[in-house]
C-alpha cells in the first residue's frame, strides 16, 4: 500500500501537562493512495488539511483544546484528480499543542523503492525545493506549489517542512522513512504549531494512524 505520511510533533513543553520533558509527542497522518494507484506515477498538485472543530468537553475546557478535535478531512491533489481521507480528534486522542509561528517552508520528496523502477534508474530519489503554504481563512490551509514524484511498487513519498510558514495556523511536519516491503515506518519527529482563537493547547503526546 502506498501512503503520504505526516509526523508531527508539538513545540512547546507545559510542566504538570506534559508526560515527560523528554517525549516526542508527534500526530502521525497516513494517507493511503489505493485510489489513486491507475494515476501512479504522478505529481502532487496539493495538499489540503480543512479542520471542523468539536466543542472542548470536559477538563479540556480551560486547556483550549477543544478548537483541535473534531475531523480532519485531509486532501490530496494528484495529477489534478481529488483524494481525501478524514481523521476524527477525540478529547481522550488529543495531545497536540500549538502556537502561532511564521516563516517559509522547505519541502522534501523521499522514495524509498521496494522495487526497482523507472524513476529508481533515471535517478529520482529526493526532490528538494521552497513552497509556501497559504492560509484561505477559517481552520483550512493549503499547501501550493508542492511537486515530487510518486513512485511505482513499494515507493514511499514522504514531505518534510523543515522551516516556519506564514500563516494563522503554522506546520512543520518530520520526515517518515518507508521499510522496504513493509508497513512499518521510522520517525523523525518535527513540529506543529498553530493557535485557534485566544486558546493555545499544552497537550502533548498524540499519534493517529489511519
Amino acid at each position: 500500500m502506498r501512503y503520504i505520511s505526516a509526523a508531527v510533533m508539538a513545540g512547546v513543553m507545559i510542566s504538570g501537562v506534559a508526560s515527560s520533558a523528554q517525549a516526542k509527542p508527534y500526530l502521525k497522518v497516513d494517507l493511503g493512495l489505493n485510489d489513486i494507484r491507475t494515476k501512479i506515477p504522478g505529481e502532487i498538485d496539493g495538499v489540503t488539511i480543512d479542520h471542523k472543530a468539536h466543542r472542548p468537553r470536559g477538563g479540556l475546557v480551560g486547556l483550549g483544546v477543544g478548537s483541535q478535535l473534531g475531523d480532519y478531512r485531509i486532501e490530496l491533489m494528484v495529477n489534478g484528480s481529488r483524494n481525501h481521507r478524514t481523521i476524527k480528534i477525540s478529547s481522550d486522542e488529543m495531545r497536540l499543542r500549538l502556537h502561532r509561528i511564521s516563516g517559509m517552508v522547505n519541502v522534501y520528496y523521499d522514495r524509498y523503492l521496494g522495487i526497482v523502477s523507472p524513476y529508481a534508474m533515471a535517478g529520482f530519489g529526493t526532490v528538494f525545493h521552497k513552497a509556501r503554504i497559504k492560509h484561505y481563512g477559517g481552520s483550512t490551509f493549503h499547501l501550493r506549489n508542492v511537486r515530487g514524484i510518486i513512485g511505482q511498487g513499494g515507493t514511499g513519498l514522504m514531505v518534510r517542512l523543515t522551516e516556519s510558514v506564514s500563516l494563522d495556523v503554522g506546520l512543520r511536519v518530520g520526515m517518515e522513512k518507508f521499510t522496504k516491503g513493509k508497513n512499518v515506518t521510522t520517525v523523525a519527529p518535527d513540529t506543529i504549531h498553530a493557535k485557534y482563537g485566544i486558546f493555545s493547547s499544552i497537550i502533548t503526546g498524540l499519534q493517529v494512524s489511519l
